[in-house]
């Protein structure tokens, strides 16, 4: 018995495939998750942001200086409403803020006009990035209304506006209109009494108080749509923009791990070395795998894209996400060509194939939201077919790429699979004359 266990056990340790998917990629897991866990517990999330300031006033330019200031977490890099949007379109940005004209002039004290506005837009697949960016635009609101009550020179024009804002203002009550015309006078003597006490005592800073006052509303926030209307409630047709691309790419990583085996399966057993002798070149022979992986994860998405339109997915060029299909699959057909050649063995290739499957679909957004993941893993995503299909179907089903912007993610799949059938057909030739 011991000697059959010694025989097995030398037997697994040469199978350096099946090795590596025992006990290298349980390591690999555990240093991604890891290195995840550690870098949300030693810093926060950054979020790379696109800021349009229309408004050109002092008080926009101060709204702007508090939110760089006020979460060092946050990348803030100015542009015009037509380049801010399409970044987070294309997915370059997770967000984009745009302060239209008029900002500085809304800002009124305690109801007596309507709030500023500020337009946002977010990429739909970042829900966590919205909520933390509407967080940041309401702090950075109440540090620019707050503020002035400490500087008299901001309070007296604020008080101005408030006024003239109150007395334009229809609805209100008299005695509403009296208590705020009472309230406004009082921070009239607040700020003669800050400017005399800077004058009696140059560079003393007087802080100001966080007493709870009247309820009213800081910033009017204003998402913007960054999809088409469709007859289906929002909602759902959100979430299928979002699901059936990743859907659609784990079926076809599932392709790809399949016609890998079998791909092993005909050179174990056999079956190459005959269809070899038949008068076919392996060109033709490799093709014919190749070109049949190729059909499989065209149906494959083509079914899953069905179903989604189906349930209310309205892709926004029809032309473009054909192509798009087109080219994620000969991508991955690729990575399946280069897949068969990593064992010698169909439990090696299988195990193997399914465990980069896995780190694919982690550094490509798969299973972790990119905006998640550290830096550095960020960086690595730019090596994963996974992410580039997913940008690719994204690109026709919502984010409305032009041409030019979707050429981008499909050059890099047609390369990964020119670059992989490549590796696939020198890897293939070398195993088959080591075991001839």
């Amino acid at each position: 018995m011991w000697l059959l266990a010694l025989k097995d056990l030398r037997l697994a340790l040469r199978d350096r495939a099946g090795l590596f998917f025992m006990a290298g990629l349980p390591i690999a897991m555990g240093l991604f998750f890891g290195a995840i866990n550690g870098g949300l517990g030693k810093r926060e999330m950054r979020l790379s942001l696109a800021i349009v300031d229309e408004d050109r006033s002092e008080r926009s330019a101060e709204f702007v200086e508090r939110i760089r200031a006020g979460n060092q977490a946050i990348d803030l890099v100015e542009t015009d409403r037509p380049t801010a949007l399409a970044q987070v379109r294309r997915g370059a940005r997770a967000g984009a803020i745009l302060i239209p004209d008029g900002f500085g002039d809304s800002q009124a004290l305690f109801g007596g006009g309507a709030p500023p506005v500020v337009e946002t837009a977010v990429d739909p697949s970042r829900a966590a990035e919205a909520g933390m960016l509407q967080g940041v635009l309401l702090q950075a609101a109440g540090e620019t209304t707050f503020g002035a009550f400490a500087d008299p020179d901001r309070l007296r024009p604020l008080l101005d506006r408030s006024r003239r804002s109150l007395r334009e203002s229809e609805g209100l009550s008299m005695p509403t209109r009296l208590a705020l015309e009472a309230m406004y006078g009082s921070l009239g003597v607040v700020a003669d009494r800050l400017e005399a006490d800077r004058a009696a005592e140059e560079g003393t800073a007087t802080e100001s108080t966080d007493q709870a006052g009247p309820q009213f509303r800081l910033l009017d926030i204003r998402p913007l749509p960054l999809t088409r209307p469709s007859s289906t409630a929002d909602r759902l047709r959100s979430g299928w923009d979002l699901s059936i691309p990743a859907a659609s790419l784990w079926a076809v990583l599932g392709c790809t791990a399949t016609f890998a085996v079998s791909l092993v399966r005909e050179r174990t057993r056999g079956t190459l070395v005959r269809l070899q002798v038949a008068p076919l070149g392996g060109r033709e022979l490799l093709g014919g795998k190749a070109l049949a992986c190729w059909i499989m994860a065209v149906a494959v998405m083509g079914l899953l894209l069905t179903i989604g339109i189906g349930l209310g997915m309205r892709p926004k060029d029809p032309l473009q996400l054909a192509v798009a299909v087109g080219a994620t699959a000969f991508g991955f057909v690729g990575v399946m060509m280069a897949m068969s050649t990593i064992g010698r063995t169909e439990e090696a290739v299988g195990g193997a194939g399914w465990g980069a499957n896995v780190l694919m679909a982690m550094f490509g957004g798969g299973m972790v939201p990119l905006a998640f993941l550290p830096g550095w893993m960020q960086t690595a995503s730019h090596l994963s077919p996974v992410k580039w299909g997913v940008l690719a179907l994204e690109g026709a089903v919502w984010r409305e790429f032009t041409w030019a912007e979707a050429l981008v993610p499909w050059s890099v799949l047609l390369g990964i699979g020119a670059v992989g059938f490549l590796i696939g057909v020198i890897r293939l030739g070398r195993l088959q004359r080591s075991t001839s």
